[in-house]
């Protein structure tokens, strides 16, 4: 399996949240993907100070897993996130019918 493109710039709490949003997991979920606290999640999704309090290491980890889980973030003339490939939006929304219906 190749290895993921990473994105050279930096991303926007939006971003993350969108991220989030796409893979359709929780802030829960997410924490412990990366091996961080949901309050770590909560200050990297904020928008206010940047991001204070998180280090750099911690934002390329959560980067890091998303990318992993097939986001690609895009920089053009307005941040964005979208599904690195179709296949993964097909396979993430049989996962959400299949946790539905437990």
């Amino acid at each position: 399996m190749t290895e993921p493109k990473r994105s050279t710039f930096l991303i926007t709490a939006a971003q993350l949240r969108a991220a989030r949003a796409l893979l359709g997991i929780s802030q829960t979920e997410l924490a412990s993907r990366v091996g961080v606290s949901v309050p770590t999640i909560k200050r990297c999704e904020s928008e206010r100070s940047s991001v204070a309090g998180v280090s750099a290491e911690t934002k390329d980890k959560v980067r890091t897993v998303l990318e992993s889980e097939g986001i690609e973030f895009t920089n053009g003339n307005k941040p964005g996130v979208r599904l690195a490939h179709p296949k993964i939006q097909t396979h993430i929304e049989s996962r959400r019918t299949e946790s539905d219906n437990l």
